[in-house]
């Protein structure tokens, strides 16, 4: 009976650890390296955290373009900015974008109103229309801005830097996670004075690519051309998280 509650009190921890870390780092890797030993039991084990971090270079690239229009008149405010935006999506499909990588990503109708000396001024319809861009090519990022601009673009919201496949980068910072925890077990065993036994538990943790790089704000550069849009992509670290857990003898 007591083995028996020992085995569930052992699992149980295990478990908590493997949710700790996907749920979001609930367990620092403070509290992952340390060994834990299950009192007056065979069933003794270390725990051991690795990262992995690999740097790579981005391939593509998403930028969000559109045309803000104002006119006390809420047909006309449409009407102008549907004329302004066809000029815009015109000539971005003329640099080599295609249809498929242009996607409205927000649209809307606003009343604009001001009050002033407790008297409400109607200053107008807003309408907003807005596209996000994809880039396959991240050269061709201060050539679009630009060009976009010079269409009638009056709106640019960021720039983000991706890849579109990054499993292979991800894969090579997983090694790197996995021999470090080897590491750090064979170091916290060797200083305990045990010996690492077969390999018990291992648990992937989420992570989220991290951007390296920037560019300026595109409406401080209203006035660039496309040969002078200053924009760098960068790179972006890929990291792979592990936890493993060995016997111990």
């Amino acid at each position: 009976m007591l083995k028996s509650k020992k085995l569930m009190v052992a699992l149980a921890l295990v478990i908590g650890l493997c949710v700790g870390i996907v749920s979001g780092g609930m367990v620092t890797s403070k509290d992952l390296n340390t060994a834990n030993a299950s009192e007056g039991s065979n069933d003794s084990t270390l725990t051991a955290y690795g990262e992995g971090r690999v740097s790579i270079k981005p391939d593509i690239a998403y930028v969000n373009v559109g045309v803000e229009t104002l006119d006390k008149d809420a047909k006309k405010a449409q009407q102008d900015n549907k004329a302004a935006m066809d000029k815009v999506m015109a000539k971005l499909k003329s640099l080599g974008i295609a249809e498929k990588d242009i996607q409205t990503s927000d649209y809307y109708v606003r009343l604009e109103e001001d009050y002033r000396n407790d008297k409400r001024e109607i200053l107008g319809f807003r309408v907003s229309n807005t596209v996000k861009v994809t880039l396959r090519n991240v050269d061709k990022v201060g050539e679009v801005l630009a060009g976009a601009y010079e269409a009638g673009a009056n709106t640019f919201h960021g720039i983000t830097f991706d890849v579109e496949n990054r499993d292979d980068a991800y894969n090579k910072a997983m090694e790197q996670a996995i021999a470090k925890a080897k590491e750090k077990a064979e170091s916290m065993a060797k200083a305990a004075g045990v010996k690492l036994d077969k390999m018990d538990v291992i648990c992937e943790g989420l992570t989220t690519p991290q951007y390296r790089g920037g560019y300026r704000d595109m409406k401080e550069e209203m006035s660039m051309d496309a040969g002078s849009v200053p924009v760098s992509p960068g790179e972006l670290d890929v990291t792979a998280n592990v936890t493993i857990i060995y016997k111990v003898k």
